[in-house]
Order: structure tokens, then sequence, then C-alpha cells
């Protein structure tokens, strides 16, 4: 027996006017799948044998959840990626634009924000920041995971993680990330540049147990009985981002 359970609230705080003109509030993140996942099969054949399918990637339904998990912060506005033969790199955006979308903070070496800070692995070593533009606030017992958009591998940059208390003001602040190496053109408005995902606030207690290989081998013959889909049926817990 399920029990209904009235939804929490997330609120997404304009810091700027500008960001409410431009259209691009925070989404649902099930509204920015990109399309090279949905174009993945569910399964595909072994060894060319018609008669054995094994589940692939789109079966997964934990790595699905990843992408449709909480909400997407979007770029305000198209900007354009620059490199220099001196190994700079730049962001530009058009001048007539009231606000600035991208802080350039510098290498990662003494004097500059960041000094110390080992750069993710295929990126360049220039700390870049996304400007803020929302405010989150949840309920007091919540906080938020700002992070990468989870899955989202096309993506040219890759946004650094924090986790805020939001259960007291719509705190908002500016993200660092990093431009992929080799990486030159325009990054499109719209484009989700941040994941936010909320969560209860709450001690745990970490333990260690042995494997129960019946137990295992039960489930993995029950799970293995249909094609696709059981721990989506029977383990899975529904949850909405709306």
């Amino acid at each position: 027996m399920r029990f209904f359970c009235f939804p929490k609230e997330i609120i997404f705080t304009a810091y700027s006017d500008v960001v409410t003109d431009t259209q691009t509030p925070p989404v649902p993140s099930s509204k920015v799948i990109p399309d090279w996942y949905k174009k993945l099969s569910k399964f595909k054949n072994v060894n060319n044998l018609k008669s054995t399918r094994k589940r692939d990637l789109k079966s997964c339904s934990p790595f699905k959840d990843a992408f449709v998990s909480g909400y997407m912060i979007l770029l305000m506005c198209d900007i354009e990626i620059v490199s220099y033969e001196n190994g700079d790199v730049d962001v530009l955006w058009n001048k007539e634009f009231p606000s600035n979308p991208v802080e350039k903070r510098g290498p990662l070496i003494e004097g500059f924000q960041g000094n110390g800070m080992i750069n993710p692995i295929g990126t360049s070593p220039i700390m870049f920041a996304w400007s803020a533009s929302w405010g989150v606030k949840t309920s007091k017992n919540d906080n938020v995971l700002i992070t990468h958009p989870l899955n989202h591998y096309e993506l040219p940059f890759v946004t650094t993680s924090g986790v805020i208390d939001s259960g007291y003001f719509p705190i908002a602040g500016n993200i660092p990330f990093f431009i992929k190496e080799g990486f030159t053109g325009v990054i499109a408005k719209g484009t989700p540049i941040a994941q936010v995902i909320p969560f209860k606030r709450q001690d745990w207690v970490s333990s260690v147990a042995a494997k129960d290989e019946k137990m295992y081998s039960r489930y993995m013959t029950l799970r293995d009985s249909y094609f696709d889909g059981y721990y989506a049926k029977f383990l899975r817990q529904s949850r909405l981002f709306k």
C-alpha cells in the first residue's frame, strides 16, 4: 500500500531582472535529456545470435534517474569560447547583453583564485565561474547538491560541485567551471550548466556486511526471468520533480 505524500517545494529566486528577462528559468532535469541518450537502444544482440538479448545502457534505470533528478540551471545567453596561441582561453558574449554570464578567475597558479586546485582531467587549467543567477531555497530539513549535469558528457565544460544548506535563505553564488581542452565555438543559450538536486539533511551511520550468496543468486535469477524492467517495476521508488 502506498500513502500519498504532499510534494516538497523548492523555490528558485531570480537574482536580477536580467535572468528573468532572458526567459531561462530553472527547469526539471527531465526537460533536457540529451539527444544521444534518446537514440540509444535498450538491447543489443550478443555474438550476432538473434535468440540472445542483452540489456544495454538505456535499460539501466539508475543511469536514467541521474538524468531526471532535480532541476537544471540554464545558460542565460549565448557565449563563445575562444583560445589563443599562448594557451589562454576566454569567453565572449554579445556586448549589448546587460549582464556578465561568466566570470573569468584565471589560471590555477599563485595569485589567482583556485591556486593549488587540480582541474578536471581533459580541461584547460583556467578557472571560470557561472555568474550567480538563481537563488535556491528549500525546507529547513533539506540541502541541495549543485553539480555538473549528471551524465551529460556531451557538454564542452565541467562544472564543479557543492552542497548548500538551503533551508534558511535563497542562496546563490558563482559556480566554478572549466572548459574542455581544444573546444572552441558557441555554447547556446538554454544549455544546462548546473544540476540542483535537493535531499534531506540527516545523520548516517555506515556498516559493512558479508555478501549473502544464496539471496544474491535468487535475486539475479528472478531479475533475469524478465527481458527488462525488473528493477524499475519492483524496486525503484517513484519521484517527481516539477
